[in-house]
């Protein structure tokens, strides 16, 4: 028996795509269901086929991340081997560079150890100088202490 189907009459706003591929997948899944068991062993097969294909793009993603990961590793560790290297040719340099200088001039060698050892005895003659006040400063307060204690006695 044929029947004629209520018409829809749409109220309101019109439907969004979302909303209407979300009919028109239960409307397949509705029709899918009625046909009987061929239609439901597709179904099945559809979405095993599809959360197939949702763990082979997560497989994706997760070798892309270590691709990532491995590249910038090698990345770190070849700038810290290039850090190191420029380090080493950094301090091999540098006592290159002192021991040129100090055999191109040899004056400056000698200028350096005369100022060196008049630097040390104006340092000398300061340190003899403060511990001469300070020692005069402890004497003359030793005898005032010693001049209390007898005033005392």
């Amino acid at each position: 028996m044929t029947g004629i189907d209520a018409v829809k009459l749409s109220q309101g706003l019109p439907k969004s795509s979302r909303q209407q591929r979300r009919e028109r997948k239960e409307h397949q899944e509705q029709v899918a269901a009625g046909v009987g068991g061929a239609a439901g062993l597709s179904q099945t097969t559809k979405l095993a086929s599809k959360r197939g294909l949702s763990a082979e793009a997560g497989e994706k993603a997760l070798q892309k991340m270590m691709q990532t990961t491995q590249r910038t590793t090698q990345s770190v560790n070849k700038t810290t081997g290039t850090f190191s290297k420029l380090w080493k040719s950094f301090k091999a340099n540098v006592k290159f560079y002192t021991k040129d200088i100090m055999t191109r001039f040899p004056v400056l060698k000698h200028c350096a150890g005369f100022l060196g050892g008049a630097l040390a005895f104006f340092v000398l003659v300061t340190g003899v100088n403060k511990a001469v006040k300070t020692g005069a400063i402890a004497v003359d307060d030793f005898k005032h202490q010693i001049e209390d204690f007898k005033s005392i006695a």
